[in-house]
């Protein structure tokens, strides 16, 4: 079971990353 929590874990920091680099995109690109 902790295998997967930290699969979890690491599985929200890679959405967390990839969020921040799209909301980075949208600010260059709208402005």
């Amino acid at each position: 079971m902790p295998q997967v929590f930290s699969i979890k874990v690491t599985v929200k920091a890679d959405v967390a990353a990839i969020l921040s680099r799209v909301a980075l995109l949208l600010m260059i690109l709208t402005t």
